[in-house]
């Protein structure tokens, strides 16, 4: 038994640190249960092969990578869609959306989608900060940060909607974040 206050500081510390790590590898407290979790490669993936048009049964990952390469934009846009659709691949892999048929994603998958997300880029900037002591790395989840994700988002759903493969655009549905943007330093 501990006695001594030190002794007890430094087992609570240890707790602490322990349930830490076991949260950031996905352990849920309330089920008592760690989630199967591998850390997904970043590496940019070939695009989906469909031998037929895209349809409502089409799995959910599937149609988004197809519709991507549907839409007409400016390179810069496509450059953004990309980085955005690697964070949201992840997420919808995580999740386990990958094997839902576009039409049954439901408004509710697409908030907890862009949550995950959200999830996934405080996570790498918490491993980035710890790699990196010293040294200032961005915010990486801001209200601005999840509306330019629900738009991008919403891009695609547009493609897929122009595509037959559902029969709204869910995203539209998503109320945007409210921020404050910060005043500039002279």
């Amino acid at each position: 038994m501990l006695t001594r206050l030190a002794e007890k500081q430094a087992a609570v510390r240890t707790q602490i640190k322990d349930e830490q790590e076991m949260l950031e590898r996905g352990y849920n407290r309330i089920t008592e249960h760690l989630l199967a979790q591998t850390k997904p490669e970043i590496t940019p993936e070939s695009e989906p092969e469909l031998d037929e048009d895209l349809t409502e049964t089409t799995p959910f990952l599937e149609a988004l990578l197809f519709a991507r390469v549907m839409i007409k934009c400016s390179r810069h846009t496509h450059e953004d869609l990309d980085s955005i659709l690697k964070y949201i691949r992840i997420a919808v892999l995580m999740l386990g959306y990958d094997r839902i048929p576009v039409k049954e994603v439901r408004r509710r998958h697409l908030i907890t989608l862009l949550n995950k997300c959200g999830e996934i880029k405080l996570s790498w900037r918490k491993h980035l900060l710890a790699e990196n002591p010293g040294k200032k790395i961005k915010e990486s989840w801001t209200s601005a940060t999840f509306n330019k994700y629900r738009t991008h988002l919403s891009m695609v759903y547009r493609q897929l909607l122009k595509m037959e493969a559902v029969d709204s655009n869910l995203c539209e549905a998503i109320d945007l974040e409210k921020y404050i943007k910060k005043a500039r330093k002279h």
